[in-house]
């Protein structure tokens, strides 16, 4: 769990934060708002196509969502710019996850293209090893383990000594 929950920007998010981005991606920003993907891309993609600036928006959900018509900006760009706001959102302006939202298409018939991608931010806080040399030994590890696998319905695809598909780790 999370001491502090990551931060919503119902509003839009800071102009200087976004200011920097355009500095360091070489390229401005329009949007800076709350909406819905398909929406703000149907308000702004014609302008986007014309400037080459980036479409900035968030929705309810700690999100920082870059969005880009493939043939104005390259997808290597999009994911290159999705790295910069990565690296810039942190401590206070921590979101979950930046993400790139290519489209395609022309005014009026916008569609968003399978190229999505998700940078979540780092896990926080204990990691699983850091439990299991803390809390168990490495039986009592390997049965939570197990159990987890179970209860989220996972299977394993390997034939692991001990672990077969069949078993589901039981």
């Amino acid at each position: 769990m999370l001491e502090k929950a990551f931060p919503t920007y119902p509003k839009g998010f800071p102009v200087p934060l976004l200011d920097e981005f355009a500095r360091r991606t070489s390229r401005g920003w329009i949007g800076n708002k709350a909406a819905s993907g398909t929406a703000i891309i149907d308000e702004l993609g014609a302008e986007h196509q014309r400037t080459g600036k980036w479409i900035v928006y968030t929705s309810a959900d700690s999100v920082f969502q870059i969005a880009a018509h493939e043939q104005t900006v390259p997808l290597g760009d999009l994911y290159q710019a999705c790295a910069v706001a990565r690296e810039m959102l942190k401590g206070e302006n921590a979101v979950s996850r930046v993400i790139a939202r290519p489209f395609e298409g022309k005014p009026g018939d916008y569609r968003r293209t399978p190229g999505r991608r998700d940078f979540s931010i780092a896990p926080t806080g204990i990691k699983i090893m850091s439990f299991r040399f803390r809390y168990c030994s490495i039986s009592g590890f390997v049965r939570l383990v197990k159990y987890l696998v179970r209860i989220l319905g996972a299977d394993c695809p390997h034939d692991a000594p001990g672990w077969s598909a069949k078993s589901n780790g039981r």
